[in-house]
């Protein structure tokens, strides 16, 4: 990889020596160590392969002018506004999930940026828009509605969880994280936030990927139990000795600092949990800042736990959630867990998928059994489609395919 085009998907490739071309249709990459997600990465968007003749035409602006082997083509685009996609009169399907031979039935495709939820709904309801992302306030009521069809799918590549800061006391503690855990009531989270368009998660790992295991997070992990979350903090020290709801030890209240970023549902998550825990004697107060902000902030350990979302379509998102996964996370225990470490590690190097998903496992256990995560949900993608279109699915882990769509017959 040349360094001086600072490409942002660079690090998928992984410890990338060389790429040789064979033939005309083959080409050779060599790793200096295994790199397992690395076929994944390949299927995805950020490593296609890209059109030589565009990029000389085009140069740094390649980007707004791409060309690739999909089914549509690029028509106009209008930042901030529109994309104006055209049918490729030339695509042959290659996607099993997609019944039609190609080329696709639309003739055009336009991808409008409507950022108020009014808006969207109002150009939904006029059928100006077919197919939208739907506020998920509003889904129950749409649901209902004959103009439009709802289309959910629980395969998500999304998981999130509340990440304990196991440097900052009394979170040092084993018993009183494990209460946190157990203190955590994930269905009145999930439906406040997600209005129950959601997946309860009881591992670190995004509920549609491979090696996710409720029997591991029932084994290893947490269920609502706040009188176990109680005791745990009772025979830790921690009393309600003048009666006001919070408990304290050598005369300090535990009272805990919470970390969340400006988005409405991070915002009612930390609100939820503040609830929760206050059931169970713990006093949160709650911080939100800009994510750029929250990203600086992590590092000077003065907080105590914080809401977290991450996702990706492999497994090596695990390794994704740590600081040092290629500067990507920002989680920093190295020194306090280095056994686990290792167990990450060993997840992105290993291509073999049965010994893969052992090493994902141990990950998962080793995460629940010091309980430096508590797992919440995996949210389920979800659409809005007018009742005029047939034929819309959802690709791998909800990307929208229109290959089969069409407009219904009128009869």
């Amino acid at each position: 990889m040349d360094p001086e085009t600072a490409a942002p998907a660079q690090g998928q490739v992984g410890p990338l020596e060389s790429v040789t071309v064979i033939d005309e249709y083959t080409v050779e990459f060599k790793h200096k160590d295994p790199y397992a997600p690395f076929l994944q990465n390949l299927s995805g968007a950020y490593l296609s392969i890209i059109c030589p003749t565009a990029v000389e035409e085009w140069g740094k602006d390649y980007g707004q002018h791409p060309v690739g082997t999909g089914p549509f083509i690029l028509e106009n685009w209008v930042p901030g506004s529109h994309i104006l996609l055209v049918k490729n009169p030339d695509w042959v399907n290659i996607y099993p999930w997609s019944e039609h031979d190609g080329p696709v039935l639309i003739d055009e495709l336009e991808i409008r940026t409507i950022k108020d939820e009014q808006t969207l709904l109002a150009a939904m309801e006029t059928n100006e828009v077919h197919v939208a992302i739907p506020p998920r306030t509003e889904v129950s009521r749409l649901a209902k509605d004959d103009r439009f069809q709802i289309i959910t799918d629980d395969n998500s590549a999304t998981i999130g969880y509340l990440e304990i800061n196991i440097k900052n006391p009394p979170m040092d503690e084993l018993a009183v994280r494990k209460a946190v855990g157990y203190a955590i009531n994930r269905k009145e989270i999930i439906t406040a936030s997600y209005y129950d368009l959601a997946k309860e998660a009881t591992v670190p790992l995004p509920t549609g990927l491979q090696g996710y295991s409720d029997e591991i997070g029932q084994t290893y992990g947490f269920t609502h139990d706040p009188g176990k979350a109680k005791e745990l903090l009772a025979d830790a020290g921690f009393q309600d000795s003048d009666g006001d709801g919070i408990v304290e030890r050598d005369g300090k209240p535990f009272e805990v600092l919470y970390l969340t970023w400006e988005d409405p549902i991070a915002r009612k998550i930390a609100e939820v949990v503040q609830a929760q825990m206050k059931a169970v004697g713990i006093k949160v107060n709650i911080e939100t800042y800009d994510w750029a902000t929250l990203v600086n902030k992590q590092p000077e350990a003065k907080w105590h736990f914080e809401y977290m979302s991450w996702g990706w379509q492999d497994p090596v998102v695990i390794s994704m959630m740590f600081k040092d996964y290629k500067d990507m996370g920002i989680y920093d225990i190295e020194e306090e867990l280095p056994e686990l470490f290792e167990v990450v590690y060993k997840i992105g190097v290993t291509p073999h998928p049965e010994q893969r998903v052992k090493y994902i496992h141990q990950a998962l256990e080793m995460e629940l059994e010091n309980a430096i995560f508590v797992p919440l949900m995996s949210p389920y993608y979800v659409s809005c489609i007018s009742s005029k279109v047939e034929g819309f699915k959802f690709g791998p882990f909800g990307r929208w395919s229109y290959v089969d769509c069409s407009f219904k017959t009128q009869k």
